[in-house]
């Protein structure tokens, strides 16, 4: 299964920036693309690992329950 990086937006947009089949190779991809962000870029890098485009944007997209640290 591959790695996909993908842009998240606050309002849940995705956009698919590209894909590795090793985990290595998609780190070192998406270190360098979010060094490179600006303050007026207005999205994240996320790494994602899936089957396919599809359950990797409904990974991303899933809402997933707080989980607080520590003795909360």
């Amino acid at each position: 299964m591959p790695y996909f990086i993908y842009k998240v937006f606050a309002d849940k947009k995705l956009e698919k920036i590209t894909s590795f089949p090793k985990f290595i190779e998609a780190k070192q991809e998406a270190k360098t693309l979010r060094a490179a962000l600006t303050s007026e870029d207005r999205y994240q890098v996320k790494i994602i690992f899936a089957q396919n485009e599809t359950a990797a944007e409904m990974l991303l997209k899933e809402e997933r329950e707080y989980q607080p640290d520590g003795d909360d």
